[in-house]
Parts: C-alpha cells; structure tokens; sequence
C-alpha cells in the first residue's frame, strides 16, 4: 500500500508542483485549505507542510530567499487587507514570512490565474537550488472533514501540468546580460586579433 502511494505521489514531488496545484486551485475557485501545518488539495488528494519552500523568492534578486507554501497561501487569502492582517502571530502559524507590500499585488494576481508571470519566480536556470517538496497523500478522515461526502471531487492535475510553472523564464536578466557582456567581449578579442593579423601583413609586405 505504501509502495502504491509513494508511485502515485511521484508526480507531486517536482519543486514546480505545490505552486502549480495553489495557482490552479485558486483560478479555477477549487477548494483549498491549511490544516494541522499542511496545505490541503482535496482534489488531488494531497497535502504539503506549509513550510515546503517554493520557487518563489522574496525578491527579484537572484540570491534572494525563497518563499515558503504558507507565505503565498497568507498572499493571495488576505490581498489588499495583507499590510494589516499579516501579524507575526499569523505568520508564524502558516509558516510564513511577511512579503515587502510592493510585491503582494502583483503575486496575488499570478497565484490568482489573471497574470501571466511574477518577477519573483526562479528562472529555469535556478530550478535545481530549490529543494524537492515532501507531499504526502490525504487520509480518508481529512478527505471526509474537508468535503463531508456532498461535493463530488473533480479530477486530479495531470503530471506534465505539475511540472511546468507558468510565466517561468528560462533565465535571470542579470545571467543573461553576462551572457550578452562575454559574447561583447569575445567578439572585441576576435576583432582585435584579426586587426593585429592584418598589421602584421601589411608589414611583411613593405619589408618585400
């Protein structure tokens, strides 16, 4: 039975998938819920602990923290009323950490499905610094607290939508002007070769 579950949460284990089921949850008015220090997808089945870290970070800088699950649920549940409902008391009991107020808007609309990408996300190129999520399956006590048996639940995310993150660029704009700065340089040490070449021809050829 544990071999079974454990196959079947394979596909929750990418560090894209607590973010992916949050953001999906969310746009679509599913249900979605903290209990006992985990973050309930009944539909799928599945929990996570609140402190799972996401690729998510605090700032748009490339060493900035990473957020935690309990920090974008806190995010997106309060909005607007964030500056003055995220009390220490509060985040301290969703794992969280308070967000600096001029990037709430703007991750609440993405979580929420009406913006395409967030500055915050960790590009494709950092993917591996964040740690796999620990899922673990929804025993049929929670199931039954949460739905008590009258709404039907409605199918699972597919496995290939778990693993991608929407809006996740392939790399940060600071790795890619390193990127564009080497090429620069590279080509200007070319350049520079080629005139000494020349130069060096043009001697050999008044020496005749």
């Amino acid at each position: 039975v544990i071999a079974a579950e454990q196959a079947q949460l394979a596909a929750y284990k990418c560090p894209a998938a607590p973010v992916v089921l949050l953001r999906k949850y969310l746009s679509q008015e599913r249900w979605v819920g903290a209990l006992d220090g985990c973050l309930i997808f009944e539909d799928d089945k599945v929990q996570y602990p609140l402190s799972t870290r996401t690729p998510v970070r605090a700032e748009p800088d490339s060493d900035a923290e990473l957020l935690s699950l309990g920090s974008l649920f806190l995010v997106v549940s309060l909005q607007d009323r964030y500056e003055g409902f995220a009390t220490p008391q509060v985040l301290t009991s969703l794992s969280a950490k308070k967000i600096r107020s001029l990037h709430v808007a703007a991750l609440s609309k993405y979580l929420l499905g009406r913006s395409s990408t967030c500055e915050l996300l960790v590009p494709g190129t950092k993917a591996k610094e964040v740690p796999n999520p620990v899922p673990s399956p929804l025993s049929t006590a929670v199931l039954g607290a949460a739905r008590a048996g009258e709404i039907p639940f409605r199918p699972p995310l597919l496995d290939e939508e778990l693993q991608m993150l929407p809006g996740q660029v392939a790399a940060d704009s600071s790795e890619s002007n390193e990127d564009a700065s080497s090429t620069e340089q590279f080509s200007e040490k070319e350049s520079s070769d080629d005139d000494e070449e020349e130069s060096d021809d043009d001697e050999d050829e008044d020496e005749e």
